[in-house]
């Protein structure tokens, strides 16, 4: 059955036919859910889109206990990817979406069941439904790792981790988990130089927004409608989260610097530069040829100033030049991001995480030898992981005596830095887990 056409779907059903949508092409493995929902929100009416959003990331946020719930009540019949992703559903509205009555949930759910998997479907989501109101959901292990696992859909190994770095603290361990759990702010980045930042509040009714320096503004829920905007088409904002705002500061570009964004691909961090500084000579690479295609958003809508993009691995550099500045925001874990990305945590496993930290090690030497000399260079990852983190910096700075780390407090607020180096997060202020170090090379 299509279940992309949702103009004609039931009142109530529409939004829940994009989560489930979105869910199942991120179980698919058609990259991060969030990316998803945001490609989809704009066939729903504005007042359905916060509903879809919230369902499909409150899933993923819930993934394992409720896919446990799933498979326990289902017990010797196995349901297909389509019906469990159905029925996890249904669970998320019962168990966690308070002004959902449950027989709203079962009923709609049922609904959804039978226009994607058929009447049977419809029928075993019914009495699987009922049957775990009656009981509630599967209790959790009484092993503290296992039981946070579970319960915030993170991979025992990493709540076994954190746990070794709070000394056992498990309530501190639980407070890291609550905060990842909660629904992201959402920021925009204004091109003023097509818009004021006051004309943009005013155009799209953000009078008591919050605002960061002077081009981010808080838009949270109004974010899927303004997608869909003229303005956005015509380049006057992107989304972007404040926290890029420091590394760039961290950056500090001079006029006619020539900036090589290592790892640059989708652009964010690239088109700041080039709206904060017009005339930088930006070079913007990326492994992955098709990851570095997306960038065309720069020119085409933004219609930022001429740059040079390039396919190069940044662990071993092939374009034989130097340059006044580097950002490089290497490949990393996100797990900064884990209330952006809960599917992170939910799929990072011990190997590919070891992986990555040595990758940035490799990335940082070679990336640091295209440095000019007196120039600097911030590495950068959104994850506060020390293994990709401060460790990555400081192993360098042993090995590289000509190179040093500068204080970030002269170029960002102090309430951001902590030895040094940029630590973003602020769930607060709804900043993303950044993580920065400004490095300068002496000879």
């Amino acid at each position: 059955m299509n279940t992309k056409n949702t103009s004609s779907l039931p009142d109530g059903l529409a939004p829940r036919m994009v989560a489930f949508r979105a869910l199942m092409a991120w179980q698919q493995g058609n990259g991060y859910l969030q990316d998803q929902l945001q490609s989809m929100l704009g066939s729903l009416e504005e007042r359905d889109r916060g509903l879809a959003y919230e369902l499909a990331m409150g899933v993923c946020r819930n993934h394992r206990r409720l896919q446990n719930a799933v498979r326990t009540f289902a017990k010797e019949r196995k349901p297909d990817l389509t019906l469990e992703t159905c029925l996890c559903l249904g669970l998320y509205q019962i168990f966690h979406l308070e002004r959902v009555p449950q027989h709203a949930a079962v009923h709609v759910t049922v609904e959804l069941a039978r226009r994607v998997n058929g009447e049977a479907s419809s029928r075993f989501a019914n009495a699987m439904l009922h049957h775990a109101i009656k009981d509630g959901l599967p209790t959790l292990s009484s092993d503290p790792v296992q039981a946070m696992g579970m319960e915030f859909s993170v991979q025992d190994w990493l709540v076994a981790k954190w746990l070794r770095q709070a000394n056992g603290d498990k309530l501190l361990v639980r407070q890291k988990l609550e905060q990842a759990r909660q629904v992201p702010h959402q920021w925009v980045r204004v091109h003023t130089a097509k818009i004021s930042l006051a004309d943009f509040k005013t155009r799209f009714e953000l009078t008591d927004a919050r605002v960061w320096g002077n081009r981010f503004v808080e838009v949270d829920s109004k974010l899927g409608g303004m997608l869909a905007s003229v303005e956005f088409a015509q380049g006057k904002f992107s989304v972007q989260n404040p926290a890029s705002d420091l590394l760039v500061r961290l950056l500090e570009v001079p006029a006619n610097a020539s900036v090589w964004d290592a790892c640059a691909a989708p652009g964010g961090k690239s088109a700041l530069i080039l709206e904060s500084v017009p005339t930088a000579k930006l070079v913007a690479s990326d492994i992955d040829e098709k990851r570095l295609a997306s960038m065309d958003d720069l020119t085409k809508r933004l219609q930022l100033p001429t740059f040079e993009t390039i396919v190069c691995d940044a662990s071993a550099p092939n374009h034989g030049r130097r340059f006044d500045r580097i950002l490089l925001d290497s490949p990393c874990s996100n797990l900064g991001v884990m209330s952006r990305r809960p599917e992170v945590p939910m799929r990072l496993d011990r190997k590919s995480f070891e992986q990555t930290c040595a990758k940035q090690k490799r990335i940082l030497q070679a990336s640091a030898q295209c440095l000019e000399v007196g120039g600097i260079l911030v590495y950068a990852t959104c994850s506060p992981e020390p293994e990709e983190t401060v460790q990555v910096v400081q192993e360098f700075l042993q090995k590289n005596p000509n190179f040093i780390l500068e204080d970030a407090a002269s170029l960002v607020d102090a309430r951001f830095v902590k030895d040094s180096f940029v630590q973003a997060f602020d769930a607060e202020m709804g900043f993303d887990g950044f993580f920065g170090a400004r490095v300068k090379r002496l000879s």
